[in-house]
């Protein structure tokens, strides 16, 4: 069915549902995703086309939808790797700001809530950018690679 066939697909990327993350998707997963977010997300509107009902959603909405989540993906990989970079330059910083501004905007647009961490994105990281080393050198990435 369409769940074994949306697994395969991930399988290809060498994406895991984890069983002992409560059936889903640990950081690293989710990178895989957001760097295959252009092939993956046209490849899962082709899965729930052919897999649909009689009554859902229209072949339009769905592939509505996974562009939708797709940009969104982007959106929020791009303000990520911004915030991310050690020493940014003030370019780096106004990238961000654009990256951030379209994904809190898609955000929104598709439903979500605008979470502490959100507001956090949107209306402080920038401002700590500029503090010395930025905010790259502070992250705790190293312990998502660790499991």
């Amino acid at each position: 069915g369409v769940e074994a066939k949306m697994y395969q697909l991930l399988k290809m990327y060498n994406v895991k549902i984890q069983a002992y993350h409560g059936g889903s998707m640990t950081g690293k997963d989710l990178i895989k995703i957001m760097s295959n977010a252009h092939e993956i997300f046209p490849k899962l509107a082709e899965i729930f086309e052919m897999g649909k009902k009689e009554d859902g959603m229209s072949k339009d909405d769905i592939y509505k939808l996974c562009e939708d989540t797709r940009r969104l993906f982007v959106l929020w990989d791009g303000a990520f790797s911004y915030a991310s970079k050690i020493n940014p330059t003030a370019d780096d910083i106004a990238k961000y700001e654009m990256f951030v501004e379209a994904a809190v905007e898609a955000h929104v647009a598709y439903g979500c809530n605008v979470t502490p961490k959100v507001h956090l994105m949107w209306k402080h990281v920038a401002g700590q950018m500029k503090l010395p080393g930025g905010l790259g050198q502070k992250r705790e990435d190293w312990v998502e690679k660790l499991h």
